[in-house]
């Protein structure tokens, strides 16, 4: 799914700005994750819908990725190796603070690990609009 979304960035970005193709990245994450935490309520939880929707979300997340690396490392091209090292140390401190937060709960592992999936792909698409409207303002006076 990742390699998927690093491949998919180019073709969106043939057609799209790079805002557009995160938007899409985040709606694919989003619904992917949905889609697995829509299934245990209605029983429909199983090895394949729980594989597709975190199929789903990795490729949107690996649309994200490429794109939000890129952006921050062209802000910073003298800085381009020290910025790339760090970027790799956030994800892997951010992949362990969140493990470590998803093994203290103690809400079935499936609602907990679904559900922070589900919200964080909620909340950075909540973010990436009211930070795009507000970056909108600006620009325009």
């Amino acid at each position: 799914g990742f390699i998927l979304g690093g491949l998919l960035v180019k073709q969106l970005l043939q057609t799209h700005t790079p805002a557009q193709a995160t938007l899409y990245g985040l709606v694919i994450l989003t619904l992917g994750s949905f889609l697995s935490l829509g299934c245990i309520p209605l029983g429909w939880l199983n090895l394949y819908t729980c594989t597709l929707g975190i199929f789903l979300y990795v490729t949107g997340t690996g649309i994200v990725f490429a794109l939000a690396i890129a952006g921050a490392l062209d802000a910073f091209p003298h800085y381009a190796g020290g910025a790339s090292a760090m970027v790799g140390f956030l994800q892997m401190m951010g992949g362990a603070l969140g493990t470590l937060a998803l093994s203290l709960l103690t809400v079935a592992a499936d609602y907990s690990m679904l559900g922070t999936m589900s919200g964080m792909g909620l909340l950075g698409t909540v973010f990436y609009v009211l930070f795009q409207r507000r970056l909108g303002s600006e620009t325009r006076g």
